[in-house]
C-alpha cells in the first residue's frame, strides 16, 4: 500500500505543513543553540575580560532575530492557499531570504567595523583562557548548526533554510577571527 494519499490536493497540503513544521523546528533549535551560547559567550567575555567574546555573544544573540524571521516565514508560507492568496503564501519565504540575505550583510559590515576598531584600541585588556574555550564552543556550535540547517534545506530544498545555513557558517568563520585573536591577546 502506498504512502502516497489518493487526494492530490491533500498531499500537497501534507507536504507543505510538514515543510513549515520542519522548517520551524530547525528554527526553534537554532534559537535555542544561539541563546544559550550568547549568554555563555557574553558572561564568560565579561569575566574573563574578552571584549572579542562580549561582541560575539552579541552578535549570538542578534542572530536570534534571524531565527524570529524564519519561523515566521515558515509559519506563514505554511498557510493553505484563501481568497487573497490563491497560489498560496510561498512568498513569505522569498522575503524572507532576501532579509537574510541583506542581514548577512549587515553582519559582515558590524564584524569588520569592530574589528578595525579593535585594532586600533591600545588598550586592549588582555582575555583569560577560558575565552579560547568558550570561542571554540562557538565555532563547534555555529557550525554544527550550519549541517544541521543545509541538510533540512537541501532534503526540503528550501532557499531560506539554506540562506540561513550559510548565515550560521558566516558566523562561525568570524568565531574563528575571534578565536584567533583571543589566542593572540592570551600570548
Amino acid at each position: 500500500m502506498s504512502s502516497v494519499p489518493d487526494n492530490p490536493a491533500l498531499a500537497v497540503e501534507e507536504q507543505r505543513t510538514e515543510r513549515g513544521r520542519a522548517t520551524r523546528r530547525v528554527a526553534l533549535v537554532s534559537g535555542v543553540v544561539n541563546a544559550l551560547l550568547s549568554v555563555a559567550q557574553v558572561v564568560t567575555g565579561l569575566i574573563a575580560g574578552s571584549a572579542a567574546l562580549v561582541a560575539d555573544g552579541v552578535h549570538s544573540a542578534s542572530d536570534l532575530l534571524s531565527d524570529v524571521l524564519v519561523w515566521f516565514a515558515a509559519r506563514q508560507a505554511a498557510q493553505a492557499p484563501d481568497k487573497d492568496h490563491p497560489y498560496g503564501h510561498g512568498r513569505f519565504e522569498t522575503a524572507a531570504t532576501l532579509g537574510l540575505g541583506i542581514l548577512l550583510g549587515v553582519v559582515a559590515f558590524g564584524i569588520v567595523w569592530n574589528g578595525i576598531e579593535r585594532l586600533l584600541d591600545p588598550n586592549r585588556p588582555i582575555p583569560g583562557e577560558i575565552a579560547l574555550v568558550v570561542a571554540a564552543i562557538g565555532i563547534a556550535a555555529k557550525e554544527s548548526l550550519y549541517w544541521y540547517t543545509i541538510a533540512v534545506a537541501r532534503r526540503l530544498k528550501s532557499e531560506m533554510l539554506r540562506a540561513n545555513a550559510w548565515h550560521h557558517r558566516s558566523d562561525a568563520i568570524s568565531s574563528v577571527v575571534v578565536l584567533i585573536g583571543v589566542a593572540a591577546a592570551v600570548m
